[in-house]
């Protein structure tokens, strides 16, 4: 299928990067190839990239400064099951399991959802997060420095909505630079890099009592990942892989047949393999105008829970310091 240069792909050898004028091997050949490695979401993601209009995305849209709902449907893809997560990848399901673990069950003081057990602050990001959400839901009354009464059922709510409606916290997912060179290779490595496991309360009820503290009680929590697919280079030419038709080899990390890999050299044992990096997909896009970004959501996993935490006066005044 066309040149080398058609591909934007680099033929590599004992390691490094050498020049060539003709190969077989194309930037769109990637995606059957995670058919072969049965990466049935990575190939999927990667097709929708590449069949889609060319559009680059800004970076208020990628760090969430705009609202996903208004943009256009092609620029977003956001029925990825959330339990793929656990057979795509070994290494997400004890993550959810730690979430789990530490949501199940919370009495006012909780560093994902509660309050700090210090004085200075007093309550989590998390928590100040949930109450700037009651608030613009009306369920907060600044003046008095109370909540009022209110009851929300958000459990039939998509993640996009939920972004927007109650999401308090995430947990990031192989973003750290030791993440990325250590993790292994997988469906959810290939369609997602890193990503957010996001946090939003799903069944809530705000109860005022006159001469109290009032309370917040939430009965389900919904989780939902969150992640772009975009190739902007502000942290430099990401590195994502060598690839050939029989598979992929990134880093200490194999995958494929008949090839081995060493943490410092990446040995052939038969075949090339081309280096793929962000600016393969930037290249590409460029010469033949198609290639569009898009933003990506799961579908809502649902957490049953039990939490309880008491807002004071003190508590909604340091809100309201909080946000002015």
């Amino acid at each position: 299928m066309t040149t080398i240069v058609e591909s934007t792909l680099t033929p590599a050898a004992n390691g490094a990067a050498t020049a060539a004028s003709v190969e077989d091997f194309c930037f769109t050949d990637i995606p059957p190839v995670m058919d072969k490695l049965r990466w049935t979401q990575a190939a999927r993601v990667m097709r929708k990239w590449i069949n889609g209009e060319r559009y680059v995305m800004p970076d208020e849209v990628k760090f969430g400064y705009v609202a996903p709902s208004t943009l256009s449907p092609e620029k977003i893809l956001d029925d990825i099951p959330f339990e793929w997560l656990f057979t795509g990848s070994a290494r997400v399901k004890p993550i959810v399991d730690e979430l789990d673990e530490q949501l199940s069950s919370v009495d006012d003081y909780n560093q994902l959802v509660g309050k700090l057990p210090h004085l200075l602050t007093q309550l989590s990001k998390g928590l100040s997060l949930l109450i700037k959400r009651l608030d613009q839901l009306g369920a907060v009354d600044l003046e008095k420095r109370s909540l009022k009464n209110a009851t929300f059922d958000f459990s039939d709510r998509s993640a996009i909505e939920l972004d927007e409606l109650s999401q308090f916290n995430l947990r990031p997912v192989s973003t750290s630079k030791w993440d990325q060179a250590t993790d292994e290779l997988d469906d959810v490595y290939g369609a997602l890099g890193g990503f957010a496991i996001k946090l939003a309360a799903t069944k809530i009820t705000t109860v005022a009592q006159k001469g109290a503290q009032s309370t917040i009680f939430i009965d389900e929590i919904g989780m939902y990942l969150r992640d772009t697919y975009d190739f902007n280079n502000k942290g430099g030419d990401q590195f994502l892989g060598y690839w050939n038709y029989d598979g992929v080899l990134y880093s200490r990390v194999a995958t494929g047949t008949g090839v081995v890999a060493s943490a410092k050299t990446i040995y052939w044992l038969d075949g090339k393999y081309f280096r793929v990096t962000n600016n393969s997909y930037n290249e590409w896009r460029e010469k033949h105008g198609k290639g569009g970004d898009f933003l990506i959501f799961s579908t809502v996993r649902k957490l049953p829970v039990k939490i309880e935490i008491h807002i004071g006066k003190a508590d909604l005044e340091e809100f309201v310091e909080r946000v002015q």
